[in-house]
């Protein structure tokens, strides 16, 4: 029998790795449009983005390797219509959990402000867990 909180720790190791991925593929798409785009202090954007993308894929691989040392592992992840679909496993069982696209944006916003500020919108320091 699998231990509740070592169902509850795979379940955010599993999410942290999905909203890592994500944020850094947004991150790297806004880089390719920042290049581009008008804006006056694009450069200056430009020059945040490698720092926190090695933090990202740092943070990334870190859960990954947690997640694996646990008995976990993600074995697919596909976007749908309104959320992000994820199959794990984890101890032999298998899980599907889905994440609403909302909520993920809204919980990328939280992690990039984390990275660059400490904090997260509402202001708050963010968990342990969470970062």
């Amino acid at each position: 029998m699998v231990d509740e909180k070592e169902i509850d720790r795979f379940s955010n190791l599993t999410k942290k790795i999905v909203l890592l991925d994500v944020l850094e593929r947004a991150l790297q798409w806004d880089r390719r449009w920042l290049k581009q785009s008008p804006l006056k202090t694009g450069r200056a954007w430009i020059r945040l983005l490698p720092s926190t993308l090695e933090q990202i894929r740092r943070d990334r691989m870190a859960a990954e390797k947690e997640l694996h040392r646990s008995g976990g592992r993600i074995l697919e992840v596909r976007q749908r219509e309104d959320c992000r679909e994820v199959i794990a496993v984890h101890r032999g069982y298998r899980y599907t959990m889905r994440y609403l696209n909302g909520w993920i944006r809204s919980e990328c916003d939280d992690l990039l402000l984390c990275f660059w500020t400490g904090k997260t919108t509402s202001g708050q320091s963010p968990s342990k867990e969470t970062h």
